[in-house]
Formats: C-alpha cells, sequence, structure tokens
C-alpha cells in the first residue's frame, strides 16, 4: 500500500458584532476583526478546500509528525500508522 498526503484548508463563516460610536467609520469593525481584537459572536463549519495531494513515503510522514504533532504525542512509526494513517476501506485487486 502506498501512502498519500491529502493537505485541505477547514473553512469557517464567522460573525462578529460590536459596538462603535455613530461617529466612527464602519471600517474600524473590519479592522478590529483583521487584527483579532474583537470577540466572535458565532461561526458555522463550511467544509474543507482540498489544497493539495501527493504521494508520501513513510520517512516523510514521520517528518511531517515531528513538526505538527510531536510535541504533543511522542510517538513512534508503527503508532503514527496505528493512530493516525486512515486506513484503506475498499477492496484491492486481488479480493
Amino acid at each position: 500500500m502506498k501512502l498519500i498526503l491529502v493537505e485541505a484548508i477547514d473553512m469557517f463563516r464567522s460573525r462578529y458584532v460590536m459596538e462603535i460610536p455613530d461617529h466612527i467609520d464602519d471600517e474600524v469593525a473590519l479592522d478590529s476583526v483583521t487584527c483579532e481584537e474583537a470577540e466572535e459572536f458565532s461561526s458555522k463549519y463550511i467544509g474543507h478546500q482540498i489544497s493539495s495531494h501527493r504521494e508520501i513515503t513513510e520517512e516523510e510522514m514521520m517528518r511531517l509528525y515531528n513538526e505538527d504533532c510531536a510535541p504533543f504525542h511522542p510517538w513512534n512509526s508503527s503508532t503514527v500508522h496505528e493512530v493516525l494513517v486512515t486506513p484503506w476501506q475498499g477492496q484491492t485487486d486481488d479480493q
């Protein structure tokens, strides 16, 4: 079996509600959101957008794991494979 890395961006629609004085331009509210100074009012998960995919080796999988996850779970290759790699669910040619 080969390993395929699929990279995706998760998207959320977020809403923010702010009080601003009547004489202040609405752009101040947009700036507050951009600068992450506003409190989130609500959010809704929209879905994934796949950005890329490629075949990777076991070694590359572990390099990516070490970059992304190892500080939280210092696992070896077999544990990473068992816990985090999605197993093939379909039929193979020999079935």
